[in-house]
């Protein structure tokens, strides 16, 4: 008997976005389907029991959206898949049209388009108050004539009037249980955090580059470790308590968290970020470090509040989030137990496993729905 053929597809992300490639594509293929990824760049070829098409890669939005939703449609129709899972809201036309033709599609839904839109900076205010709405009503009336819908997070599915499955975004424990958590490990560590990610205005990079300052004003030992993109590119980072590390592979972003004391997550209050959860908030919990998390982050303060796995802050005040640095710097043992306590809440209740077991659950029961 043939294996139930899945594509997953996007023009957005790379071709190894965490999510898709490492969690979802690889947790399909080892459960026994089929699966193929279209991503931009990337290789073509399999790893991980994953067959790899690599898409072009465009320099603009616009071209993506014009010529690299069109092309990566006519590569879709060259293919006979039983399902085809696509990870942008740019290709909403795309999936209305392989519905049509008969294909079923599944949406995966990995932020409220809505409010993500609302929140861009690029926008001004009146296009953001009139292209959110918009483009959320797209979603939404595309959406429900798809297979079914995907949502990383129950706000994201909340939004939605007909069933969807939430299957969230948690931490491989794979990735982390080689980490050592031990206290020993903890105490000879450097006197530095870090935080791991895109570095920009919406991840309030001035509020931690400015807060490292104040907490370590010499440069000789920063206090705060930055791995991510710069964006601007040209942005300065070489300023007091800070060491830039670059943008980092998985395997040594694990390697630096390990040498971390704590872990920092200050976002923007923006309409996408209040119920948003971002991985590297459970990904610092599972290395077994304590949690900067700001106020706008909803769901994490919520976690840090029920778990005691750390601090919670005002992400427009420097002088808070400095605070909150130096208090763990100079609190090693109650944040060590911080730590621990994260881990303990990832190992538990967070981590990637219960989530696998979900998705591939979905696909089992809409396999044998199509073959009734």
């Amino acid at each position: 008997m043939s294996k139930t053929k899945i594509i997953h597809f996007t023009t957005v992300h790379p071709m190894f976005d965490t999510r898709i490639f490492y969690k979802e594509c690889v947790s399909l293929a080892a459960a026994g389907f089929d699966v193929t990824l279209m991503a931009p760049g990337g290789i073509s070829g399999e790893q991980s029991g994953v067959h790899l098409v690599s898409l072009e890669s465009y320099a603009s939005r616009r071209d993506r959206f014009r010529r690299g939703t069109r092309a990566v449609y006519d590569r879709l129709l060259e293919t006979d898949a039983d399902f085809y899972h696509f990870h942008d809201p740019e290709l909403f036309f795309v999936a209305r049209r392989l519905q049509r033709r008969g294909r079923r599609v599944i949406y995966d839904a990995h932020e409220s388009v809505a409010k993500d839109i609302a929140g861009k900076p690029y926008l001004k205010k009146w296009q953001a108050a009139l292209f959110g709405p918009i483009v959320g009503f797209i979603e939404r009336n595309v959406a429900k004539r798809l297979t079914h819908v995907v949502c990383a997070t129950p706000a994201i599915a909340s939004q939605f009037a007909f069933p969807s499955t939430v299957v969230a975004n948690y931490p491989l424990l794979a990735e982390w249980l080689s980490v050592d958590t031990t206290w020993a490990s903890y105490e000879v560590r450097p006197m530095m955090g870090v935080y791991v990610g895109g570095i920009n205005e919406e991840r309030c990079a001035d509020v931690m580059i400015g807060a490292a300052g104040l907490a370590c004003p010499g440069k000789v030992v920063p206090c705060l470790g930055l791995a991510g993109s710069l964006e601007p590119a040209d942005m300065n980072v070489d300023m007091p308590g800070v060491k830039y590390f670059g943008v980092l592979p998985r395997v040594e972003v694990s390697k630096l968290m390990e040498q971390a004391r704590f872990g920092l997550a200050i976002f923007q209050s923006r309409p996408n970020i209040t119920s948003a959860l971002p991985t590297k908030i459970l990904e610092y919990m599972a290395c077994g470090i304590p949690v900067i998390v700001s106020n706008s982050l909803h769901v994490g303060v919520s976690i840090v509040d029920d778990t005691g796995c750390g601090l919670a802050v005002d992400e427009t005040d420097e002088r808070a989030v400095a605070n909150a640095i130096e208090w763990i710097l100079s609190h090693p043992r109650e944040a060590f137990e911080m730590g621990s306590r994260g881990r303990d809440a990832v190992l538990e209740q967070y981590s990637w496993e219960s989530e696998e077991e979900r998705l591939v659950e979905l696909y089992m029961r809409l396999d044998a729905e199509g073959a009734k």
